[in-house]
């Protein structure tokens, strides 16, 4: 996005020092904290501007056109804005620098088993033998018996016993209970005369 705005008030840093510095980087190799301390430029910003010359030196070098400026549209609304035509070789040295797959004993010893398993495995008579046993090829008619199917017959099963209905599971309450008897006229026994037969005494115990 072009910038039309004009700062109020002055660069912290020369465009004389700042494109010493970053010579200084590009050309001497020196480091960029202490070109960032020396010039008294933020680290961040003297990243940036190392970065973009990168850039600059490798188009030209490369043949590469310089970024043009393009009228995006946002919104209805037009503003100026740049994009690089190419991919440009400093990005793509800056992905690739990382692995997306880091290296770990799992894949070491994957690589090493492989090398015996695929042989072996992927052979004709391995994969025939997954097509013989249940008979697709070579076709066999016989490859299952009735024995097999043994398990799912249901033809030789006895049959269950009908279940019994409710009035059988629960006979009316009339033929279980005797009629009620005549109330006693016989004098009460007193307790402490009562014997039991079945009453555990200390010598049986």
């Amino acid at each position: 996005m072009v910038r039309n705005r004009v700062p109020k008030r002055p660069k912290g840093v020369s465009d004389e020092a700042m494109n010493i510095a970053v010579s200084k980087v590009l050309m001497d190799k020196a480091s960029i904290r202490s070109t960032a301390t020396a010039f008294g430029i933020p680290k961040s910003t003297l990243i940036d501007n190392v970065r973009r010359a990168k850039e600059l030196r490798e188009q030209e070098q490369g043949g590469i056109p310089v970024p043009i400026q393009a009228e995006v549209s946002n919104s209805g609304t037009s503003s100026g804005g740049t994009f690089n035509s190419a991919f440009l070789p400093t990005r793509k040295e800056r992905l690739g620098s990382r692995s997306p797959i880091l290296p770990s004993l799992y894949l070491l010893v994957q690589a090493s088993t492989s090398q015996c398993i695929y042989p072996n495995a992927l052979t004709m008579n391995n994969i025939i033998s997954g097509f013989s046993k249940p008979g697709i090829w070579p076709f066999n008619r016989n490859a299952f018996s009735d024995e097999d199917f043994y398990a799912a017959s249901v033809r030789d099963r006895p049959k269950a016993e009908p279940f019994p209905s409710a009035t059988e599971r629960n006979p009316p309450v009339s033929d279980l209970l005797d009629p009620c008897p005549s109330p006693s006229t016989a004098p009460a026994t007193p307790a402490a005369e009562i014997r039991y037969s079945n009453a555990l005494t200390p010598e049986d115990v």
